[in-house]
């Protein structure tokens, strides 16, 4: 369906957290941004291979150890979870290259059986490579953050003060559970699907209950700014977990890549800041899952009749332009609550916003 292809790419340039990002020109966007770059050209590669039906080369290997890499030391999150894909992704391939020698490599297995499986893998110059290239970038990262944080395990510094100045309850949530907690993901579902928790935060006895999270930003939901990719992304993790269509290698691929991101979405769910911008840190998990269900819903369309065709044209297009819609309002909130935004532009936008009364207030 070329006309579906049209809509997907219109929905990708014109909705979601790629576009109202852009409302405020920070330099402290600019990492996500990047780290968005670097985890599309991952995925690129995954699914180049994985619908190919081949296997991953020894270059695409070291692109996406260099792609990680490069991550890490741009947006941790992203970082992260291409480091856990990457990794998780040379195992399967050292793996499958080796396929031949399974058999002997039976759990539990012997300490020689062990031996002689981790002695082929390491001689193997083709798993060897993109290892090296994980390992060089994770020291030079290691090296950046001690420079600035005098620590090479921190991504990010400890003084919460200038933030403590906008957030009354930063230094509580901070101390009393941590930056990550588990116990945090029931309030970054509820905050990152619906916005209910912004509304909620000062309200008893839900303020109590919420005060381990700091909550920024206006309420917002992806249904209405990128309600396409939100669809597509459902209709793909259910084609590779519950109705697979795809050859087992490939559907490995695209599954590990997918557990991979996962973990960026864990990290901004227990993370105790959940803000507007952070959504596009969950973008490299959802677009791939949306890909995945634009190729079913494409192929399955594939043998419909003209007329069914023509109906799921047109409901892409109804809700692609929902989404556009949604997104460039979102956009002119995010103008509104931004102080990275002149004054004047923001009093000048806020009769359009006026649920952002907030963004005002010392």
């Amino acid at each position: 369906m070329p006309g579906l292809f049209t809509v997907m790419v219109a929905a990708t340039v014109l909705s979601g957290p790629q576009l109202y990002i852009l409302g405020s020109a920070w330099v402290y966007h600019e990492p996500i941004l990047w780290g968005a770059v670097l985890a599309a050209a991952f995925n690129l590669i995954v699914i180049r291979t994985a619908l190919s039906g081949g296997d991953l080369r020894t270059s695409d290997l070291a692109s996406l150890a260099a792609l990680a890499g490069l991550a890490i030391n741009t947006r941790a999150p992203i970082g992260a979870a291409l480091y856990l894909g990457t990794v998780l992704l040379i195992a399967w391939a050292a793996w499958s290259r080796h396929a031949r020698e399974r058999t002997e490599w039976r759990w539990p297995a012997s300490g020689e059986v062990l031996v002689r499986a981790v002695s082929a893998l390491a001689r193997d110059p083709r798993i060897s490579l993109p290892v090296l290239l994980l390992g060089l970038l994770a020291v030079a990262a290691g090296i950046v953050n001690f420079g600035r944080w005098g620590n090479p395990f921190a991504f990010g510094g400890n003084d919460y003060t200038y933030w403590a100045q906008r957030q009354a309850n930063v230094i509580a949530a901070v101390s009393d559970y941590g930056q990550f907690n588990l116990d945090r993901i029931g309030i970054g579902v509820l905050y990152y699907a619906t916005g209910i928790p912004y509304i909620l935060k000062s309200v008893p006895p839900f303020a109590e209950f919420l005060r381990s999270a700091v909550i920024e930003a206006p309420p917002l939901t992806p249904l209405l700014t990128n309600p396409l990719t939100v669809i597509l992304a459902g209709g793909g993790l259910y084609r590779l977990w519950c109705r697979p269509d795809l050859q087992p290698r490939s559907l490995a691929m695209l599954r590990i890549a997918l557990i991979g991101h996962a973990s960026a979405v864990v990290l901004i769910l227990t993370y105790f800041n959940f803000a507007m911008r952070y959504r596009f840190d969950l973008a490299p998990f959802m677009t791939l899952a949306a890909f995945v269900g634009y190729r079913s819903l494409s192929m399955t369309a594939a043998g419909f009749s003209g007329t069914w065709r023509r109906r799921i044209l047109i409901a892409s297009v109804g809700v692609c332009v929902l989404g556009i819609l949604g997104s460039h309002y979102v956009l002119l909130v995010h103008k509104v609550w931004s102080i990275g935004v002149p004054i004047t532009v923001r009093l000048a936008l806020f009769p359009f916003a006026p649920f952002a009364h907030a963004a005002f207030e010392p």
